[in-house]
C-alpha cells in the first residue's frame, strides 16, 4: 500500500495553519490548508489538471482549501507522477487556488474550497472536471474544457464557458451569460436575465427574461417576465417556447422556415390596436402597450407562446 502526503505551498506573508494529511490508497496524497483573510476578499480558484472544483461557504472566518491528487482512471500509475502537481495559494492579492502540473502526466487533483459569504469569488477555471459552487457571492466567471457546471445560489452576475458539458444554474441572484458547445443549458433565478448559447444540446430559463438564446440543435424553453433590453431567440432545430407573464409589454417579431406559430390565447394587437391572429409563418404584433421587441427565429420546429400562469 502507497502512502503519500504533501504540502500546499503558500505565497505571500499571510500567517496560516497547514494541516497536511495523506490517505490509505495506492497513487493518492492529501493536504489541507486553512487561510485567514479579511471581508470582501476575493477567491479564484485555477485547476490546471483533470480534476474538479466544489466551492461552497461556510460559517468559518477563513478560506480552508482540501486537495486530493489521484491518477486520472485512464492514466497508467508511475512512481513520482504524483509529485508533478502543486497545489499553491497565494495571498498576496486576495486568494488565488490554483494546481500546477510540472510536466504532461496522468495525475489529477481535486480541490475543495470554502469561505465566507462576505468573500468575493472572481474565477473558476478546470482543464476536465466538475465545477460544483454553491451559496457564495460575487460576479464571477466560471470556464472548463469537458466538464459540467453546477452554480446554487449565487448572488452576482455569472459568465460561464464550457467546450463540452451541461450547465446548471438554480437560485441564482443576478444576470447569467452562459455558453457549452455540447450540453444542455438550465437556469432559473428569481432575478436573472439570461444570454445562453449551445451548439448541440436544449436551453431552458426560468428567470426574469432573456437577452439572446441561439441553440443549433435542440429545443428552447423561455419564461419572460420582464425586459431590459430587446431579446433574440434562434433556433436551427427544435421547437421554441415561449412563456411570458400576462402583464408583458413587448412587440413579438416571430419567423419561421418549417414548423407553425401557436400563440394560443395570447392576446395580440396591431399598431391600430386591432386583434391579430398568426397566419403562416411570420407573426408581427404587440402585447400590451409594446415596448422592447422579442424576435424569434426557427429553422426547423414549432413556435409557441404561451402565459406563464
Amino acid at each position: 500500500m502507497n502512502t503519500m502526503k504533501t504540502a500546499i505551498t503558500i505565497i505571500s506573508g499571510c500567517a496560516a495553519l497547514l494541516l497536511t494529511g495523506c490517505m490509505g490508497m495506492t497513487g493518492a496524497k492529501t493536504s489541507e490548508g486553512y487561510y485567514p483573510a479579511a471581508s470582501n476578499t476575493s477567491v479564484s480558484v485555477v485547476n490546471s489538471t483533470s480534476g474538479s472544483i466544489d466551492i461552497n461557504a461556510w460559517t468559518n472566518d477563513a478560506v480552508g482549501v482540501k486537495a486530493l491528487i489521484t491518477m486520472n482512471a485512464a492514466g497508467v500509475f508511475a512512481p513520482g507522477d504524483l509529485e508533478d502537481v502543486t497545489i499553491t495559494v497565494a495571498t498576496n492579492a486576495g486568494i488565488a487556488v490554483s494546481s500546477v502540473l510540472a510536466q504532461d502526466t496522468w495525475a489529477m487533483a481535486d480541490l475543495k474550497v470554502n469561505f465566507p459569504k462576505t468573500f468575493v469569488l472572481t474565477n473558476v477555471s478546470t482543464k476536465s472536471g466538475m465545477i460544483d459552487v454553491q451559496n457564495v457571492s460575487g460576479d464571477t466567471t466560471m470556464r472548463g474544457i469537458s466538464g459540467h457546471v453546477s452554480v446554487k445560489n449565487h448572488t452576482g452576475n455569472i459568465t460561464v464557458r464550457l467546450e463540452s458539458g451541461a450547465i446548471y444554474v438554480t437560485g441564482h441572484n443576478g444576470n447569467a451569460d452562459v455558453q457549452t458547445v455540447s450540453g444542455s443549458i438550465y437556469v432559473a433565478g428569481t432575478n436573472t436575465f439570461v444570454t445562453a448559447t449551445s451548439t448541440a444540446g436544449s436551453i431552458q430559463t426560468k428567470g426574469r427574461g432573456i437577452i439572446a438564446i441561439t441553440s443549433q440543435t435542440g429545443s428552447v424553453d423561455c419564461t419572460i417576465s420582464a425586459l431590459v433590453t430587446n431579446a433574440s431567440v434562434k433556433s436551427t432545430t427544435g421547437e421554441v417556447l415561449l412563456r411570458v407573464s400576462r402583464d408583458l409589454n413587448a412587440l413579438l417579431d416571430i419567423q419561421t422556415e418549417i414548423g407553425g406559430i401557436d400563440t394560443h390565447d395570447i392576446l395580440l394587437t396591431d399598431k391600430n390596436e386591432s386583434m391579430v391572429n398568426v397566419v403562416g409563418r411570420k407573426l408581427t404584433a404587440k402585447m400590451g402597450t409594446g415596448g422592447y421587441t422579442i424576435q424569434v427565429r426557427n429553422s426547423v420546429g414549432a413556435v409557441v407562446v404561451r402565459y406563464i400562469d
